[in-house]
């Protein structure tokens, strides 16, 4: 066997890996080119078969979606991804819409068959011996095996974007993987103590990936294209600097219906209750736009307390995806409505900016006519459709008598710190989101002026979406034996605290091993796989532009003590020695 062409190609395509995503390590790319040779020579070796060539062609060219992806969003998918993708039929439809797929059929077709020839002449020229049983035995077995190991190969930074994907192609049909659920556990005693004749309404309105910089209730946005929620924004509590426990949906809802802080073991949310579990006598619901069994997002949420779960797409089953993700608001606002006319407790997850990629098809705001083309347009395009959309749904019947708290699950990334999208990264754009409460006029005058005063102190302290169900409580004026990790924000409190973000609940779902914790002081994002980071000032340099290099002598010692024995009490000590290790030098 003639092994030079192999060591070629896999030398190539392992060096455009690790010139896109640099190495932390010098030994990293050394490691990951004997691994894509082993990955890349499979593929060729299976060339010489007649039944599986075409099928390794195929996968040879799919792994070049890394390339794609890595273009639009500035990262590579991660291992876990690609199951997740593969259990979620809609997220598949969803991405081929965005992509316009349909114009590259004609070329993909034209694609395949020049690299079915290109690999046919590689593999001759590379004389693989199909009849020697031992070394084909043991190269099978050697692909197995990486492949099992896959997903610590890639937390060591040795697994290049082709054999990732081929990895993981392997991987699903022999090593399934079998998410465990966090549905509430059903032998779970229910609060027996509940709020019972609720005098209000209240209405929590989650819009998908919204960052605050974007708004202008954050007093600094590049532009302003939401003036029609002016009035709500000078009615309500803005709490300026709120943090949200994931970078992703699927992690986010759980903590925050649970004020249960992500860095927890998933046990921990089957265990605890949801919003509506400490309310009788109210309908209940939670209504999406988007689809709400979107990676079991659904058996986290329900309970026995919950009366309604539902979305647009099975409200309306014929209704082209096109249109949802245009337009999936306005069009949902009708059924919403229909729910206000009894008293209730519910959430209403909007689509919000999610689908940024499709822009609305209303007409383009006068502020963006001169704005550059791009994503970020498209993205401020559907703020400015979803503050419509909030706008028209926050009338002044319902605002008399209703709660109304909007927040996000997440921000959205544009390249600040090298990523897109959101769930890379954790630097504020991706977590940093809205937190905003507004009281009726008849509630304020019953809750008393401390619990305002204290409400508006807090506005300019850190806080976190699971401080939502506590501080709703509070507002209320109940009194609950649940277990938050979520601050009341009704109470004053002088001692600092750590809020914490990650999107790898323990047990359950990993996209990403990075996390980030902060206080009033500082801001830090550590990372298992590439050490710490950057740490900021929180509130002097809100952008993240400039990490401090030199600490003052008394806060830096108090947040990392601070730090330590918060991921400690949530019992997560190896996070807790990470944390120690990467801020023991500085």
């Amino acid at each position: 066997m003639k092994i030079r062409p192999l060591l070629i190609i896999s030398f190539i395509l392992t060096a455009v890996h690790y010139f896109l995503e640099p190495p932390r390590y010098f030994w990293w790319p050394l490691v990951g080119w004997v691994v894509n040779f082993i990955f890349i020579g499979g593929l060729l070796y299976f060339q010489q078969f007649k039944r599986v060539k075409y099928l390794s062609t195929l996968l040879f060219i799919l792994t070049f979606i890394q390339l794609v992806y890595f273009f639009h969003y500035r990262s590579f998918i991660p291992l876990t991804a690609y199951e997740f993708i593969l259990n979620e039929p809609r997220m598949l439809e969803e991405v081929f819409l965005m992509a316009k797929a349909q114009y590259f059929i004609l070329p993909a077709i034209v694609l395949f068959f020049l690299f079915q020839r290109l690999l046919n002449k590689l593999c001759k020229s590379i004389q693989f011996n199909r009849k020697k049983i031992i070394p084909t035995l043991g190269l099978i077995t050697l692909l197995i095996s990486l492949t099992y190991n896959a997903l610590p190969l890639e937390r060591l930074g040795v697994l290049p974007f082709t054999s990732n994907y081929i990895a993981q192609t392997i991987a699903h049909p022999l090593f399934p993987y079998e998410k465990n659920s966090l549905k509430k556990n059903s032998e779970l005693s229910e609060s027996s103590k509940k709020i019972k004749n609720l005098n209000f309404n209240i209405l929590i309105v989650i819009s998908d990936a919204l960052r605050m910089d974007a708004l202008s209730a954050s007093n600094k946005p590049e532009v302003v294209v939401d003036e029609k929620l002016q009035g709500f924004y000078k009615s309500s509590f803005i709490f300026n600097y709120t943090v949200s426990p994931s970078n992703m949906t699927d992690s986010s809802i759980p903590g925050f219906i649970t004020s249960k802080a992500t860095h927890r073991n998933f046990k921990s949310f089957r265990q605890s209750n949801r919003l509506w579990d400490f309310f009788e006598g109210p309908k209940t619901f939670y209504l999406s736009t988007a689809d709400i069994q979107f990676s079991s997002l659904d058996e986290s949420i329900k309970t026995r307390n919950l009366n309604l779960i539902d979305d647009l797409e099975n409200i309306q089953k014929n209704l082209p995806l096109v249109d949802i993700l245009k337009n999936g608001d306005q069009l949902f606002l009708p059924h919403l409505k229909q729910h206000f006319n009894t008293p209730f407790v519910g959430i209403w997850h909007m689509d919000g900016t999610h689908s940024y990629l499709y822009p609305p098809s209303t007409p383009l705001p006068n502020e963006l006519k001169g704005y550059p083309k791009g994503k970020k347009k498209n993205y401020l395009h559907s703020i400015s459709q979803m503050s419509d959309t909030l706008s028209k749904t926050l009338s002044k019947d319902l605002l008399k008598n209703t709660i109304v708290i909007f927040t996000s699950d997440h921000g959205e990334g544009f390249g600040e710190h090298g990523a897109h999208f959101h769930f890379k990264d954790f630097h504020q754009e991706s977590i940093r989101v809205p937190l905003m409460i507004y009281l009726p006029e008849k509630l304020k005058s019953k809750i008393g002026d401390k619990k305002l005063r204290c409400l508006k102190e807090n506005t300019n302290k850190i806080s976190s979406t699971i401080d939502v169900i506590p501080t709703l409580l509070g507002v209320l004026d109940f009194s609950s034996k649940s277990s938050f990790d979520g601050r009341d924000l009704t109470k004053c409190k002088r001692e600092k605290r750590i809020v914490g973000s990650t999107n790898c609940l323990t047990g359950y779902q990993c996209f990403n091993e990075d996390f980030m914790l902060a206080n009033d002081d500082y801001y830090a994002i550590f990372s298992r796989k590439n050490g710490l980071i950057g740490v900021y000032d929180t509130w002097n340099d809100l952008k993240q532009r400039r990490p401090i290099k030199t600490y003052e002598k008394k806060k830096w010692p108090q947040f990392k003590t601070m730090a330590i024995n918060y991921l400690q009490k949530l019992d997560r000590q190896d996070l807790a020695d990470i944390v120690e290790d990467q801020l023991l030098l500085r």
